[in-house]
C-alpha cells in the first residue's frame, strides 16, 4: 500500500524536474545557430511549452545565464512573434534565453549567433597560361577573410577584355553579359579551361566567396591565346634514285603557299619549290652529283584554311660508302652450344660517314632469316652474348649485317654445328611423364579387370614387358646422356601399355537383384542355419548397414575370343558415427555354385564349407562411405549359360542378404543345419511367378486333376458295384 501511494508522487516529481530542465527553442530567419550570416541585423524566434514570458541577454560570453529581475536582463512576452536583436558589427555573440511557465522559469538556451558582412580580400597574381595541348591553365594567389574564412572561388571568361559603356570603353567586370561563369565553387587556387577554341584569345576573372555568402573583390584581368594547331598531317617521304633524292609531300588536307627547301652538308639552301597551293602533294628532286656525303635537312612549309602555319622536317642522310662487317669469333669450326660469345668487327668510314646503325645476328632458317639479337660496342669490335641452349641442333647459317644511317648494309656470315641437350632433354622428360600417365591409368585398368574377375595373366606379362622399357627409359634419362634414346624407350613402354588397354573390351549384358522384406529378416536369418548369437548381432549390422546383393552378367571381348562372367556384387554403407571392422558371411545356393572352390574374389575369403559357405577376411568400414565386395564364377560362361542364369533368377535362391558379423567373430563352428539343408530342398523347386498366364495354367491344371479324382471315383463306385452288389445277385 505504501509503494501504491508513494509511486504517483515520484511521477509527477520526476515529470516536474523534466519540465523544469528544459530549454527553450531559438529560431532564426537570418542567422541560423554557429553558421556564418552577412546580414548585420538579427532577428529570432523563442518558444517554450506554456511560456508567458521570456528573459534574454546577448553578449560575447557562451554561458551567461539571464537574471529574472530584470537588472540585465530584457523581457518579452509569448505573443511577440519575431524579436529584433539590432543591428550587430561582424563578430561572433551569443543569446541567452530563459522561459516562464506555469511551473517557473526555465533553463538557459545558449545561441551562438557569426556575423560577417565584410567581403574576403582580392585574389591577386592571376597568371593564365596557354597549353601546348590546345588548353589554358588558370594559377592565383588564394583570398584572405578574417572571420569565415574563404569557403570557394567562381572563375569568369570574356572573349573580350573591353566593352562599351555609353561613351566609355572599359573592361569587362563579372556583371557584364559578355562575362560566362566557367567554373563554379572552385576550391583550389587553380582552374584548367579545356572548352576554348584553338587561336582565340580569352581574358579571365576570379571571384572569391567566404563562408558567410559574402562575394569578394573579383581580381585583375588575365589573359592568354588559345594555341592554334595545323588542321592536317604533313609526311615528307624520300628516296634515293639514279642519284637523286626523290622528294614527296603528303598532306591529309589541302593547303597553300607550299615551300620546299634543303640544306646540304656544308649550309647551301636550295629552294626546290616556292609556293604552291590549294593541293594534297607535291613532288619534287634534288640532284647529288658531285655533292659531298652527309646530312640533308629537308624543310615544308604551308598554312592550312584557318591560316595556322603547317610544318615539317626531315634529315636524308647520303653516304655513298658501304660499312664494313666480320665475324671474328667463334671460328666456324667450334660446336656452339650453351652460352657463346659473338665477337664482329664493323666500321662505317669514307667522307662524312653517316656512322653504324645497327649490326644484327641473323639465323638463317627455312622459313626466312630470324633476328637473333644486336651486338653492342664494346672497345673497338662489337659483342653480343647468345645463350643458344634453346636452339634445336644442327648445322645453321649465321649472318651479321652492319647497317649505317644511310641505309647501306653489310653482311658477313659463317656456317656453324649446334649441339644443345636442352630439346632432346625436354621431350624425354614429357616421354616419359606422358608414360607414366598412361602406366598408371594401365594399372588401375587391369584392376578393375581383376575385380571383375577376368583374367588378367596374360595382360600382366604385357605390362612387365612396357615396365621394362620404362625404367630403362628413366635410367637412361637420370645418367644425363642418351636423351634421344630415352625418349625412344619411353614412347616404347607408352605405347605398350596403351595397347594393353585396348585389348579387352568389357560390356554389361544383363543384370538381377536380391530383395527381401526386412520385416521377415528374422525368419531369413533363422533359415542360415547359424548360431543364434552370430545371427543376433548380424541381424543389427544389417539392419544398419542395409546390405545388397546383386548379380551381374558382363560380356568380355577379347581379340576373337568372346565370353561371360557371373559377378555377385555385395555392397553396404557405413552411416554410423564410427569405423567398423567387419566379416561378410555367403551362404551360396547350389544354382549358383555347388561348390566354394569354383569361386574366385580380389577380395580375400575364407572357405567355411564348401557346400557352399564363404567369409571373407576382415574388412574395414569408414564412416560416411559405401564398400563393395565382388567374388565371381571361376567358369567362362557361353552365353547360352549367361542367359539361363540370368532367366532363371538365382538371387531368389539366396536364403538371406549378405550376413554382416562384428571381425571378432568365430566362424569357425559354422556348418549347415538340418533346417538349412531343408530350406536348401525346398529353395531347390523353381520359384512360380503368378503372373495372369500362370493362373490361367494353375486353373486349368487344378480342373484336370479334379477331374482325373472324379474319374477314379466313378471306377471306384463302378468297381464296387461290379464285384460286391452285382456277384451277389
Amino acid at each position: 500500500m505504501l509503494l501504491k501511494r508513494i509511486f504517483p508522487l515520484v511521477l509527477i516529481f520526476l515529470f516536474s524536474v523534466s519540465v523544469l530542465a528544459a530549454t527553450p527553442t531559438v529560431s532564426s530567419s537570418t542567422h541560423p545557430e554557429g553558421e556564418w550570416a552577412d546580414a548585420p541585423f538579427i532577428k529570432v524566434n523563442f518558444s517554450y511549452s506554456g511560456a508567458t514570458t521570456f528573459a534574454y541577454v546577448v553578449d560575447k560570453e557562451a554561458d551567461t545565464v539571464p537574471d529574472v529581475t530584470g537588472e540585465t536582463s530584457t523581457f518579452v512576452d509569448s505573443s511577440s512573434s519575431e524579436i529584433s536583436l539590432g543591428a550587430k558589427l561582424d563578430g561572433i555573440y551569443w543569446l541567452h534565453v530563459r522561459g516562464k511557465n506555469s511551473s517557473g522559469w526555465s533553463d538557459t538556451k545558449h545561441y551562438e549567433i557569426k556575423v560577417d558582412s565584410d567581403g574576403p580580400t582580392r585574389p591577386e597574381n592571376l597568371i593564365v597560361t596557354s597549353l601546348e595541348d590546345g588548353t589554358i591553365q588558370l594559377e592565383w594567389d588564394a583570398s584572405e577573410d578574417a572571420l569565415s574564412g574563404i569557403k570557394h572561388y567562381n572563375v569568369y571568361r570574356s572573349s573580350l577584355r573591353f566593352v562599351s559603356d555609353g561613351t566609355i570603353t572599359r573592361e569587362f567586370t563579372i556583371r557584364d553579359a559578355v562575362a560566362k561563369k566557367i567554373g563554379e565553387e572552385i576550391t583550389e587556387t587553380s582552374y584548367h579551361d579545356e572548352e576554348i577554341n584553338e587561336g582565340y584569345r580569352y581574358h579571365y576573372r576570379i571571384q572569391p566567396i567566404d563562408n558567410a555568402g559574402n562575394e569578394g573583390t573579383p581580381s585583375s584581368i588575365a589573359s592568354a591565346q588559345a594555341p592554334s594547331f595545323c588542321d592536317f598531317t604533313i609526311s615528307i617521304n624520300t628516296v634515293l634514285e639514279d642519284g637523286n633524292i626523290s622528294i614527296s609531300i603528303d598532306s591529309t588536307g589541302e593547303f597553300k603557299k607550299g615551300n620546299v627547301k634543303i640544306i646540304d652538308p656544308v649550309g647551301i639552301e636550295t629552294e626546290l619549290v616556292e609556293s604552291e597551293s590549294n593541293v594534297f602533294s607535291i613532288e619534287t628532286s634534288y640532284s647529288l652529283v658531285s655533292r659531298p656525303n652527309g646530312d640533308y635537312n629537308i624543310t615544308f612549309t604551308s598554312i592550312d584554311p584557318d591560316f595556322d602555319v603547317c610544318s615539317s622536317e626531315k634529315i636524308f642522310v647520303y653516304d655513298s660508302v658501304f660499312p664494313s662487317v666480320k665475324i671474328i669469333s667463334p671460328p666456324s669450326t667450334e660446336v656452339l652450344t650453351d652460352l657463346v660469345k659473338f665477337e664482329i668487327e664493323a666500321s662505317d668510314s669514307g667522307v662524312n660517314p653517316s656512322g653504324l646503325e645497327s649490326v644484327g645476328i641473323y639465323v638463317e632458317k627455312p622459313s626466312g632469316e630470324v633476328l637473333i639479337g644486336e651486338a653492342e660496342k664494346s672497345g673497338s669490335t662489337y659483342v653480343y652474348d647468345w645463350n643458344t641452349i634453346a636452339h634445336e641442333n644442327g648445322r645453321f647459317k649465321i649472318i651479321v649485317k652492319a647497317k649505317d644511317h644511310a641505309g647501306n648494309e653489310t653482311i658477313d656470315s659463317a656456317v656453324y654445328s649446334f649441339q644443345n641437350t636442352f630439346f632432346v632433354r625436354t621431350e624425354a622428360s614429357s616421354a616419359i611423364a606422358s608414360a607414366e600417365t598412361t602406366r598408371i591409368s594401365t594399372i588401375n585398368y587391369l584392376a578393375e579387370l581383376r575385380e571383375q574377375g577376368i583374367d588378367v595373366q596374360s595382360l600382366q606379362n604385357r605390362f612387365l614387358n612396357a615396365d621394362s622399357n620404362f625404367n630403362y627409359a628413366k635410367e637412361l634419362f637420370e645418367q644425363g646422356y642418351y636423351f634421344e634414346l630415352a625418349f625412344e624407350q619411353a614412347n616404347s613402354a607408352k605405347l605398350q601399355y596403351a595397347s594393353i588397354k585396348n585389348s579387352i573390351a568389357v560390356e554389361n549384358y544383363g543384370a538381377r537383384t536380391y530383395i527381401y522384406d526386412a520385416e521377415q529378416l528374422d525368419i531369413f536369418l533363422g533359415a542360415s542355419g547359424l548360431d543364434s548369437g552370430i545371427t543376433n548381432s548380424s541381424k543389427n549390422l544389417i539392419r544398419t548397414l542395409q546390405p545388397s546383393r546383386r548379380l551381374e552378367i558382363i560380356k568380355i571381348i577379347n581379340g576373337a575370343s568372346t565370353y561371360y562372367k557371373a559377378n555377385v556384387l555385395i555392397s553396404f554403407s557405413n552411416t554410423q558415427d564410427n569405423n567398423l571392422s567387419l566379416r561378410v558371411l555367403e551362404i551360396i545356393p547350389k544354382q549358383f555354385t555347388n561348390d566354394a572352390n569354383n569361386l574366385s574374389s580380389v577380395s580375400g575369403f575364407e572357405i567355411i564349407q564348401s557346400d557352399p559357405i564363404i567369409a571373407f577376411e576382415s574388412i574395414d568400414s569408414v564412416q560416411g562411405k559405401t564398400t563393395s565386395i565382388i567374388y565371381s564364377l571361376k567358369q567362362e560362361l557361353a552365353k547360352e549359360q549367361a542367359d539361363i542364369l540370368l532367366s532363371s533368377n538365382v538371387m531368389n535362391f539366396y536364403i538371406s542378404p549378405p550376413i554382416l558379423v562384428d571381425s571378432t567373430t568365430d566362424l569357425s563352428s559354422v556348418k549347415l543345419s538340418s533346417l538349412l539343408n531343408f530350406t536348401s530342398l525346398i529353395s531347390s523347386l523353381p520359384p512360380i511367378e503368378w503372373s495372369t498366364t500362370n493362373l490361367i495354367i494353375a486353373g486349368i491344371a487344378i480342373l484336370v486333376v479334379l477331374f482325373i479324382l472324379l474319374v477314379i471315383v466313378l471306377l471306384a463306385v463302378f468297381a464296387g458295384y461290379y464285384f460286391f452288389i452285382r456277384k451277389k445277385h
